[in-house]
């Protein structure tokens, strides 16, 4: 498929790429740069990656907090990134405001003045950054596999850096760099959306146009010396689950075989129809999942397969095993099935990237960056011939035993327990000692050229609305033709979702919804996934819901796969035990992991004896209790048409999709389900909970009880969330982020205060990572925000948060999906069909005043529980 990008190069050598996208009223805006860490010296690893958190902090006309303000009154969303081979800044702005971020952006990436008390505290966050890293233990092996893989290329350098080097950069040579590598003629900026492009490059000109060319040079050529060896990395930390990984070096992105290496990803181990999946999850059950990505760089693609073994000891043994099926593949090629799947699968994805314009806008952003060639996403399956054989010429030349790589994250023995934290400790210390000399005096610099700007009030404009229509059965269809890209989303909620599980058998709705697709009638055991997959479809169960995506062509195939899981599901005995075995595994990593759990651990206390304080998946000793006859019985009666619903948008392309649909559900039986009787909920007395783990930052949380989604006041809380948290645009101006701007005490914070609102009420859960030494001071100063935050807001933040919420309508909208999960709430709540024009009505009537005076008893630290999980 080719879609038309409009190119121009500005005099200055400024490459503009614009994309007309009608179907969303918003732009993505992407500023891109050819210049990552891999640009770095020695002593300066980091460097690149400091640039991009600094760019936002100031120029001569901009003050330290303009950006963020100005995008937070845009209604929109700044953010930027940094690889190993390229920087890009990114910007998603309402169709009515993207214009007016033009001149922001020229202006920090040509004049950021680096201020070196800015540079301190945001030093201090980057440091956090780097122990949040530590405490990621996947991602952290990828990285330090990558370290040891590129010996004797820029790859080798972390992208983030080391602390050592952060602490010695001088000012003057971040400016250095700055100056060297920011000049127009290496940058592109990519425009996606509601827009015109004679209009986007008369903007673009104004903004840009005056900036300088800046010097010609060329980036250093980097040779990557090929041998035969193979690299083996080991983590040993305090785990319960396991980790596995090979991964193996093959091309690069410049060499224009991306979409080979996705197909390779699809074929080995992508999805539970892939060659590795049937092996060792199903077949030989000695993995509980697996899953095979790729690092695309320029200049080489590092493949990795991760996995999550059942016995840390069956790792060699496993590897072993993965190697074996890519020597198959090399020695016998892949199969017609496998090929058609994957291609299938390649395409859908591409069709995703599509829907959504700042993914659209990535990848052009990205290939014109690394290739020069803008369209090679709009066009790079359509040449491919001979996939299988390329696939296997591919595996046989760089997947060899001889140079695969190798990694593992593996249980702390009891004896290495106290010397890890003794580590952990002088690291600490360390970074303790170095960040005292790093001290801001300065308070966070107001807003400047954010009052030069204005805005219109939002105009919301009427949104999509179903056809509705009733099934034989009782079952509400709400459907909605679109034909913005050829595929079609369909799902399904039933009433029975995990709260419906019983006492002492909690996670049996997690794994009836999972068993449904281990075989059905037609297609037995593992042939229903791999037929299903072979179409390029997508299939997502959990309790109370259903979720399928396929290409237009398939509507009839799809709706036969949704006839065998609703009605033929086998479930089988064996298969029960294989996801029970699973789904331990799973609970054991979910566990592991304090930034997962500190959620659940919340409910727990705040919603004791709900159901609500339920995790999905139960607990080892439920999962134990369950036999297969619950599940049957489940299965019969609980997945149940019964107050059902079912929501299909997409390219119908004159089908008669309703109807192909209709007769499904009109053949699915189930019985009545009972509504839940729920016990009167109350927030419970503030307690600090606390849990040690050997982690190297302390996760701290704050919560308390919130509101249900149909409260008279929920929008009022919506609003001040917005203004609290960052909300629906995740804003960096957010009364959280402007604490983390003041202190540096650390890299994130964020979170909701109506986390999990429902029928139900929902939740506050705010949630932090901080470095030991800083823990105290962090709860203090969170909780004084909490309890001040309120009184602090001023008339611009409070109308901003009313713009935010209103251009978040539309944005519901923007894929198949989401339109989907619109129309499914509006009918779970019994809501008019102009609701959102009302909601929108509603958000604007609201004063400041009433928002105060309805949240004021809400905002009060002295009602909030505290979460402490790490060396405490």
């Amino acid at each position: 498929m080719q879609k038309k990008i409009y190119q121009q190069v500005l005099d200055n050598g400024l490459t503009v790429l614009v994309v007309p996208k009608k179907d969303a009223p918003k732009v993505a805006i992407q500023l891109w740069y050819d210049v990552g860490s891999k640009h770095e010296k020695d002593g300066q690893k980091g460097m690149a990656h400091l640039i991009e958190h600094m760019i936002f902090k100031g120029t001569q006309k901009l003050s330290e907090s303009d950006i963020n303000l100005i995008s937070t009154k845009l209604s929109g969303y700044c953010n930027a990134y940094t690889s190993y081979d390229y920087t890009a800044y990114v910007f998603d702005i309402p169709t009515a405001n993207w214009a007016k971020i033009l001149p922001v952006m020229a202006d920090c990436v040509y004049n950021c003045h680096f201020e070196q008390e800015y540079l301190n505290s945001e030093l201090k966050a980057v440091i956090q950054e780097l122990k949040l890293y530590k405490d990621d233990y996947s991602s952290m092996l990828h990285e330090e596999l990558v370290t040891a893989i590129f010996a004797d290329h820029p790859y080798h350098y972390p992208i983030i850096g080391y602390k050592q080097d952060l602490w010695n950069l001088q000012r003057q040579t971040l400016v250095d760099f700055y100056k060297q590598h920011y000049a127009m003629q290496r940058a592109g900026l990519v425009i996606v959306g509601d827009v015109d492009p004679e209009q986007v490059m008369q903007e673009v000109r104004a903004a840009f146009g005056h900036l300088p060319k800046g010097a010609d040079y060329t980036h250093q050529e980097m040779y990557i010396n090929k041998d035969l060896r193979a690299k083996s990395v080991k983590l040993t930390r305090e785990v319960e689950q396991p980790i596995g990984m090979v991964a193996y070096t093959l091309p690069g992105s410049k060499e224009r075989v991306d979409y080979l290496i996705e197909v390779i990803c699809l074929i080995l181990a992508s999805g539970k129809a892939s060659r590795l999946y049937k092996k060792l999850v199903d077949e030989l059950q000695l993995v509980t999942s697996i899953h095979a990505f790729s690092y695309d760089l320029a200049d080489q693609t590092v493949l990795f397969i991760e996995f999550k073994p059942k016995d840390e000891q069956k790792i060699d043994d496993i590897i072993s095993l993965i190697q074996q099926e890519i020597d198959s593949i090399v020695h016998h090629g892949v199969t017609d099935l496998e090929e058609r799947r994957a291609t299938k699968q390649a395409y859908v994805s591409f069709l995703d990237t599509l829907e959504e314009t700042d993914k659209q806008a990535y990848t052009i952003g990205k290939y014109f960056t690394i290739l020069k060639d803008p369209n090679y996403i709009f066009e790079y399956a359509s040449e491919q011939k001979e996939v299988g054989k390329k696939v296997q010429d591919m595996l046989g030349r760089y997947c060899r035993a001889s140079v695969r790589h190798e990694g593992r994250v593996v249980a702390l023995p009891e004896s290495e327990a106290q010397y890890a934290l003794e580590l952990q400790e002088l690291s600490d210390k360390e970074d303790e000692r170095i960040l005292k000399g790093k001290v801001r005096t300065l308070p966070v610099q107001e807003g400047v050229f954010v009052h030069t700007i204005s805005v219109q009030d939002p105009v919301v404009q009427a949104v999509a609305r179903p056809i509705v229509q009733q099934t034989d059965n009782a079952v509400t269809l709400l459907s909605c033709h679109k034909d913005d890209i050829e595929k079609i989303d369909i799902i399904i909620e039933y009433k029975a979702h995990s709260w419906f599980d019983p006492d002492g058998k909690e996670g049996i709705g997690a794994l009836t919804s999972a068993l449904m697709l281990e075989g059905t009638k037609k297609y037995p055991g593992s042939s229903f996934v791999e037929e299903l997959e072979s179409y390029g479809m997508e299939i997502y169960t959990a309790p109370g819901y259903i979720s399928l995506s396929m290409l237009s062509s398939d509507i009839q195939k799809g709706c036969e796969f949704l006839e065998e899981i609703l009605l033929h599901a086998t479930l089988a005995q064996d298969e029960l035990q294989k996801i029970k075995a699973k789904y331990k595994q799973r609970l054991k990593a979910f566990w592991d992991e304090p930034r997962s759990f500190a959620s659940q651990m919340a409910k727990e206390y705040v919603y004791a004896g709900h159901q609500n304080s339920k995790y999905i998946l139960g607990t080892q000793q439920t999962l134990d209790a369950i036999t297969i006859e619950d599940v049957v019985a489940w299965y019969t009666d609980k997945v149940s048409p019964w107050q059902a619903r079912v929501a299909i948008v997409g390219n119908f392309k004159n089908q008669e999709v309703e109807k192909y649909v209709a007769r499904v559900i009109e053949k699915w039986e189930g019985a009545h389900v009972a509504d839940l009787v729920y016990p009167e909920l109350y927030n419970p007395a503030p307690l600090e909970i606390k849990k040690y783990m050997n982690r190297d930052q302390v996760v701290l949380a704050f919560t308390q009880l919130s509101l249900p989604r149909m409260h008279e006041h929920y929008e009022h809380y919506n609003l001040f969330n917005e203004i609290f948290t960052g909300g629906t645009l995740g804003a960096m101006s957010s009364k959280l982020f402007e604490l983390r701007e003041a202190t540096g005490l650390f890299y994130t914070i964020g979170g909701s205060l109506l986390s999990g609102s429902c029928e139900q009420p929902g939740m506050m859960m705010i949630r932090t990572i901080v470095s030991n030494d800083r823990l105290d001071e962090a709860q203090t100063s969170i909780a004084h925000t909490i309890s001040s935050a309120l009184q602090t807001v001023t008339a611009d933040e409070y109308k901003q948060a009313q713009n935010a919420l209103l251009y978040a309508i539309p944005a519901q909208f923007e894929t198949y999906q989401k339109t989907a999960e619109a129309f499914l709430f509006l009918d779970r709540y019994k809501l008019p069909a102009d609701y959102f024009e009302q909601k929108a009505a509603l958000i604007k009537s609201i004063s400041q005043a009433h928002m105060t005076e309805i949240l004021q008893p809400f905002m009060d630290f002295s009602r909030c529980s505290v979460i402490k999980i790490g060396r405490i």
